[in-house]
C-alpha cells in the first residue's frame, strides 16, 4: 500500500502551497456552504474540493508535486494519498479552516468565512454561472438576515458597482427601513457614479428620517452615516434646508441642534 509523505515534517509545509491554490480551495469550500444554513464544512466536501484542485494540477510544474511523493514509486503522483495527507494536516494544524471534530471543519473566524463566501459568489458570477437577476435575488434573500449583511458589504466592494447598485435598489424596494444599510453598501462601491440614481434615493430617504424622527440617537446615527457616505455639497445644502424648515417648530429644537453640530463638524460652517 503506497502512502504520501512530506519532504519536510514542518507544519509550515502547508504554507508552501501557492497563494492562488489556497484561495481557490477556500473559495470552493465556501461555495459549498452558499445554500446551507450550517456553519460547518463536511470532510467529504473538503476531500472533493482537494480532489478537483489537486487533480487539475498534475505531477509537474506545481509546488504540490514537489512536496508530495509516493514511497513505492519514486516521484509518482498519488492523488488520493496526497488528499488524505492534506486533510490530516488540516485536522492537526489550525489554518483558515479548523477541524471541529467528527467529520466537520469550520472557518477559523467569521470574517474569513464571510470573505470567502463573497469571493465564491463573485467567482460564480464571473464564470456566468449566476445571472444578474439571480444575484439580485440572492442579495434580497440574505439582506433580511442581519448576520449575513457583512457578505453583502464585501460584495459591494468586490463586484461591478452598477450590478451591486441594482441589488441595493432591489432590496430597498422590498424594505425601505434598510436605508442606512443601503448607504453603507454605497460607501463600499468602487465607482459610486455607477449608482448615482440609487444614491439620490438613499439620500432623500435618510433626510426624511432626519426630518421626521423624534429619537435623538436615531437622528445622530442617520446624520453620521449620511455625512460620512455623502459628504458633498448636495448633502450640505439639504441639511441646511432641514434646519431652516425645522427651526420654527419648538418641539424640534433639540434635533436642530444635533443637525447644526454635525454640519459644523463636517463642513466647518452652517
Amino acid at each position: 500500500m503506497s502512502r504520501a509523505k512530506m519532504h519536510h515534517d514542518d507544519a509550515r509545509d502547508f504554507e508552501r502551497f501557492s497563494r492562488n491554490l489556497k484561495k481557490t480551495l477556500l473559495t470552493n469550500l465556501a461555495k459549498n456552504m452558499l445554500s446551507t444554513e450550517c456553519g460547518t464544512i463536511s470532510e467529504v466536501h473538503v476531500r472533493n474540493c482537494l480532489r478537483q484542485l489537486v487533480g487539475r494540477i498534475g505531477p509537474a510544474g506545481d509546488v504540490l508535486a514537489c512536496h508530495w511523493q509516493n514511497d513505492d514509486d519514486d516521484g509518482a503522483f498519488d492523488l488520493e494519498s496526497i488528499i488524505g495527507a492534506i486533510v490530516n494536516q488540516l485536522k492537526s494544524v489550525p489554518y483558515i479552516i479548523l477541524f471541529v471534530g467528527g467529520t466537520s471543519f469550520a472557518f477559523l473566524n467569521r470574517t474569513f468565512h464571510e470573505y470567502f463566501i463573497a469571493s465564491a459568489i463573485m467567482d460564480t458570477f464571473d464564470a456566468h454561472e449566476m445571472s444578474v437577476p439571480e444575484l439580485v435575488s440572492y442579495v434580497c434573500d440574505r439582506v433580511i438576515r442581519p448576520g449575513e449583511r457583512e457578505v453583502i458589504l464585501l460584495l459591494c466592494g468586490m463586484m461591478v458597482s452598477s450590478v451591486m447598485g441594482r441589488c441595493i435598489a432591489a432590496f430597498l424596494r422590498l424594505d425601505d427601513s434598510l436605508l442606512l444599510f443601503a448607504a453603507l453598501c454605497l460607501d463600499q462601491l468602487k465607482d459610486k457614479q455607477d449608482a448615482r440614481d440609487i444614491s439620490d434615493t438613499v439620500r432623500t430617504g435618510i433626510l426624511t428620517v432626519i426630518r421626521n424622527s423624534s429619537d435623538a440617537d436615531a437622528v445622530a446615527n442617520a446624520l453620521e452615516i449620511l455625512t460620512r457616505v455623502m459628504p458633498d455639497r448636495t448633502t450640505h445644502q439639504a441639511l441646511r434646508v432641514c434646519v431652516d424648515d425645522m427651526s420654527a417648530d419648538v418641539k424640534r429644537q433639540a434635533m436642530v441642534k444635533i443637525i447644526h453640530a454635525r454640519i459644523l463638524q463636517v463642513w466647518g460652517k452652517l
